[in-house]
């Protein structure tokens, strides 16, 4: 069976920076929580996105299903999925640290991602490469403030898409919008989900 190269970059930088997770100094504990919390959000996403896929490509899914399931595609999935998750995670009242933390694995699983992707595939995705590694680099760095960085970045990458092609997230295209609300739920959970449950 065909396995598409996208799927397997997209799995070995997740690894990868999981791997990296685990041993890298954060300066934060409860890294078991994390990673429990993360698996459940990232399986939450992943069955909504494929279980969206299934129904927006019937019946092309019953013919193609791997290549379909794993292309670099889906826009409308890739939302639904996002706001499936996004719920998930304030049911789950994560502590800020706990926020930090996925956000570290998430960053350096599309920083990881392009890397990949410039390499095998020679895409031409620099600018997702440095937007990406500038969270990723600056998070783990700069800890007390990883959450204006992020918000900060989000919407710079908004603003650059409003003047370049737009720039994708590991290789399914969104709208220069996606960055800009993404940005904006950053900047309203350091200002009041944080008091949830602080660390």
């Amino acid at each position: 069976m065909f396995v598409p190269p996208y799927l397997i970059i997209r799995l070995t930088a997740l690894l990868v920076s999981a791997g990296v997770f685990r041993f890298a100094r954060t300066g934060m504990e409860g890294k078991k929580e994390v990673f429990s919390k993360g698996t459940t959000l990232l399986t939450t996403f992943f069955l909504v996105f494929f279980s969206s896929k299934l129904v927006t490509t019937f019946p092309m899914v019953l013919d193609y299903p791997v290549t379909v399931l794993s292309y670099p595609s889906g826009t409308l999935e890739f939302y639904i999925a996002s706001v499936a998750a996004a719920i998930h995670a304030f049911r789950l009242k994560l502590s800020k640290d706990e926020l930090y933390g996925m956000t570290v694995l998430l960053s350096g699983s599309f920083f990881f991602y392009y890397i990949g992707s410039i390499i095998i595939m020679e895409d031409n995705v620099l600018h997702e490469l440095v937007i990406w590694f500038i969270i990723y680099a600056g998070s783990l760095l700069w800890k007390n403030y990883w959450s204006a960085l992020f918000g900060s970045v989000m919407l710079a990458a908004g603003a650059v898409s409003l003047i370049v092609p737009v720039l994708d997230v590991m290789g399914v295209p969104v709208d220069a919008g996606y960055y800009f609300v993404i940005a904006a739920g950053v900047f309203i959970m350091d200002r009041g989900v944080f008091k949830w449950k602080r660390t």
